[in-house]
């Protein structure tokens, strides 16, 4: 499912998106392993998703956070992606941090030296990937 949402304003925005978001959690969750590995980047998608993800009824307990453009910081530094999302989700939504995959910050060391890994490269774990990006991210993506 590839999809783009458009809407005429924040309000429309943020239940279009929870609505989409809570179908293919639902989904996921009601497969073999139930689990809902959401795929989620930072910039202005971090406060669309802590002003739309309070609004879904859902099992928290199954979700699984990915990071698509984390930066390699510690991860209470202020361009920790993680950092952000924890700020604005855990406490407003049921979920911990040992639900979000986190990247070792020790990793900048050992990665200096390597390619950044094409976002064409990237496959979903169960068939499905559900990424929310914004503008910014899917004119990257989009790229040549």
């Amino acid at each position: 499912m590839t999809g783009i949402v458009v809407a005429t304003d924040e309000e429309q925005l943020l239940s279009r998106i929870s609505n989409l978001i809570a179908r293919a959690a639902d989904d996921a969750i009601s497969r073999d392993d139930r689990i809902f590995r959401f795929g989620v980047s930072g910039g202005s998608v971090v406060q669309l998703l802590a002003k739309s993800l309070p609004n879904i009824a859902t099992d928290w307990s199954k979700w699984r956070f990915f990071f698509c453009d984390e930066r390699v910081v510690p991860l209470d530094d202020s361009e920790s992606n993680f950092g952000l999302y924890k700020s604005c989700l855990i406490g407003k939504v049921p979920v911990t941090e040992e639900q979000f995959m986190k990247v070792d910050p020790e990793l900048n060391r050992i990665l200096r030296d390597k390619e950044d890994l094409p976002a064409t490269r990237v496959e979903p774990v169960d068939g499905t990937l559900f990424w929310l990006l914004d503008q910014e991210a899917g004119r990257l993506l989009n790229s040549d």
